[in-house]
């Protein structure tokens, strides 16, 4: 089926015009009830336009089209035919006979499409639909106030909040022209008679609704349980308190709300923002689903709420979930919510900020000069090919298509690879993420920082972070075990570090031998083991005998590539529970290292990127 609604940058995107700039509705208008010249001031709008024989086509489109205030507006019952004959302050500017063939069999196909899904009880399906011939035909080519002067260049904001050009002395709309001997000024407002219909400008929520190739995205996030009208008590106006003590308002307001769009902080619905998104189409989306997928191999139940070194609920206790449930549900989620980019945060290396606005330059950026991109809800997306000449694989090959609140692309095959993107890389203070501590002479570990007084530079090569660690001595020949959470990992490959220092960094926490003379030379020696949440008691990896340099702070690996089979990531708010990472020292590792302490300054986590 041929797509008549894109409108495609042509060329190639070093040939992308500028972006539509957002503007502000202007407040400039005229109230025009009756105009020097004009004939039929006290005649409405409505009733020019039955008096006009040039109009009957659209006039037939206005009887039959409702006063819907959004896609879910099921009761409304006034047409627009009736609208534009009360006293009120309007400009509508509407094709003659016969300029607008196409777009006027688009708007009854889709009239005739909302009349069957009805009669099949497909409420929800309709009003969609029948929807998409107000908002992007009827409230295309109507204003509330009234833009009667032709003397000054004006911006319009529209009844669908889409902004265009009014070029009066031109006598142009929106790029259409009109006569100006025909334009009638009339007891609610001017009547322009244009020479075609005026082109809708699709936002990115547009596309989505109104593109077949994007049909099964736009039916997750127009779900009447993800996208809601919310009843607005503040904005409401109050009337009397009814016999119950309820207040009945006399004018209630409702705000729309979007569950996944809001969790996105995309507002792609609006005129005044200006996004890049990447939204898989029907032909990409199941293979970009798999993609996406195994992060959320959940288990049957999870222990958790952590208390005093052991979770406390478990067995019957234990949290139970739907695994294929909860699996589609963060599947979809994650990309959907991930999908947006705001060019705001487009900044070079130099400091230097991209023109959102030059659709040249932003595309440039982000398809060369950026090694990682942020999505609007704080998914970094690392560039592959960065430091390359070659373009980021995210939209390599994607003509971008032109919206009016920004850029879209559209892949037919799959663009993300999770450890690029949603599995991060995690480092992580041992203080802030630890479990459990035994065998240690202090309660949580010393944090230690340091100075030009302590610090041995002379000695060990490298530095850490804010020049701090935590130092964990043994409790005489009681093991050492440090128990660390490790919370939120998605199920995946990942390799697991512990930035580690030399004790003898700290010329405080250096032994020496019975002559209190030399220094004692340590080879630290100790076991870093992985639990999950089930059983804490039966490692599901481990390594042995792990040592740290001594003349140098080095990342030691604990575990090249451990396989999380199961998912920590996304499950039900409240509950908290994670694999717990230990590191070790036992007596007989004290004794064989001649060592009885460790210096970690974080633990690293980060997926395996093949």
């Amino acid at each position: 089926m041929k797509n008549i609604y894109k409108n495609l940058v042509n060329g190639s995107f070093l040939g992308a015009v500028l972006l539509l700039g957002a503007t502000a509705c202007s407040d400039d208008h005229f109230d025009i009830k009756e105009q020097p010249g004009a004939e039929g001031g006290m005649t409405t709008i409505w009733e020019r336009i039955e008096a006009n024989p040039e109009l009957s086509e659209v006039a037939e489109l206005l009887k039959v089209t409702r006063v819907m205030k959004d896609d879910k507006d099921a009761k409304a019952t006034l047409k627009y035919s009736e609208w534009l004959d009360q006293p009120m302050a309007i400009t509508a500017w509407l094709p003659k006979n016969g300029t607008f063939n196409e777009v006027k069999d688009r708007c009854y196909a889709l009239l005739d499409s909302a009349a069957t899904l009805k009669s099949e009880g497909k409420i929800a399906e309709s009003l969609r639909t029948e929807y998409r011939v107000v908002n992007q035909f009827v409230k295309n080519h109507l204003a509330l106030f009234n833009y009667g002067s032709t003397s000054v260049d004006q911006q319009v904001r529209l009844l669908n909040s889409k902004h265009c050009d009014f070029n009066a002395p031109e006598s142009m709309f929106n790029k259409v022209s009109f006569d100006p001997a025909l334009t009638t000024h009339n007891s609610n407002g001017s009547l322009f008679i244009l020479s075609g219909a005026s082109e809708f400008a699709y936002n990115i929520y547009d596309y989505m609704s109104s593109d077949e190739q994007f049909s099964t995205i736009y039916k997750i996030i127009s779900d009447p349980a993800i996208d809601k009208n919310v009843f607005w008590p503040e904005a409401s106006t109050q009337g009397a308190i009814n016999e119950k003590g309820e207040i009945v308002y006399v004018d209630s307001v409702y705000r729309n709300t979007n569950e996944l769009l809001n969790r996105a902080n995309a507002l792609i619905k609006s005129e005044d923002s200006i996004y890049v998104a990447l939204i898989p189409t029907d032909a990409s989306w199941k293979e970009t689903h798999d993609a996406v997928k195994p992060l959320f191999n959940y288990g049957k139940s999870y222990n958790y709420d952590w208390v005093e070194n052991k979770f406390t609920k478990t067995g019957n206790n234990a949290l139970k979930i739907d695994i294929d449930s909860l699996r589609e549900l963060n599947t979809s989620a994650a990309i959907i919510e991930s999908m947006f980019f705001n060019p705001t945060n487009c900044i070079r290396k130099d400091g230097t900020k991209v023109n959102k606005e030059n659709t040249e330059e932003l595309l440039h950026y982000i398809m060369y000069e950026a090694d990682s991109l942020i999505s609007t809800n704080g998914v970094v997306f690392y560039n592959e090919n960065a430091g390359t000449d070659q373009p980021n694989p995210l939209f390599a090959g994607l003509e971008p298509v032109k919206a009016s609140n920004g850029i879209i692309f559209a892949p037919t095959s799959n663009r993300i690879k999770p450890e690029w993107s949603f599995m991060r890389r995690q480092e992580m203070r041992p203080g802030v993420i630890l479990a459990s501590l035994g065998g240690c002479l202090s309660e949580r570990g010393e944090y230690l920082k340091l100075t030009v007084e302590n610090w041995q530079k002379d000695s060990v090569v490298g530095s850490v972070e804010d020049d701090n660690y935590y130092y964990f001595v043994m409790d005489g020949n009681t093991a050492l075990k440090i128990r660390m959470k490790l919370q939120g990992l998605a199920s995946g490959h990942y390799k697991i570090s512990a930035q580690m220092l030399p004790n003898r960094i700290n010329k405080y926490n250096v032994r020496y031998e019975d002559d209190q003379v030399t220094p004692k030379v340590e080879s630290p020696l100790f076991d870093a083991k992985l639990y999950l949440d089930d059983n804490l008691s039966k490692a599901v990896a481990q390594e042995r005998n792990l040592t740290v340099n001594q003349d140098s702070v080095q990342n030691v690996v604990l575990f090249e590539d451990f396989n999380l089979k199961k998912s920590y990531k996304e499950l039900p708010a409240g509950y908290e529970t994670f694999p717990i990472l230990e590191i070790s020292m036992s007596s007989s590792q004290k004794r064989k290292g001649n060592c009885d302490a460790l210096s970690i300054a974080k633990i690293i986590v980060e997926p395996i990127r093949k």
